[in-house]
């Protein structure tokens, strides 16, 4: 993962200051894992508005306005699905 990425990544989950919510995840599969990050960061979104339009379109390598337009889930899904990134946020 880039480290542009990351960066954006880690300025978010500061902006929503969910970070040690994201620590104290403790579920017995990656599945599990998911979907409660999924639903911490849903119930965050508005806290970081501009700055999840940013990261999705570097991510996705699309303008902003295109990841405005963007279901959001399916990108998280796309997040957690690469490797390391479920050790980047716990």
């Amino acid at each position: 993962m880039k480290t542009k990425i990351l960066i954006k990544l880690s300025l978010i989950i500061d902006k929503m200051g969910i970070a040690d919510e994201i620590k104290r995840i403790d579920k017995p599969t990656n599945e599990e894992v998911g979907k409660e990050l999924i639903m911490l960061l849903i119930t965050n979104l508005h806290k970081a508005e501009n700055e999840i339009y940013e990261f999705i379109a570097t991510f996705k390598d699309i303008t902003r306005e295109e990841a405005e337009e963007l279901d959001v889930i399916p990108v998280f899904k796309e997040l957690l699905k690469i490797e390391g990134m479920k050790d980047f946020l716990q």
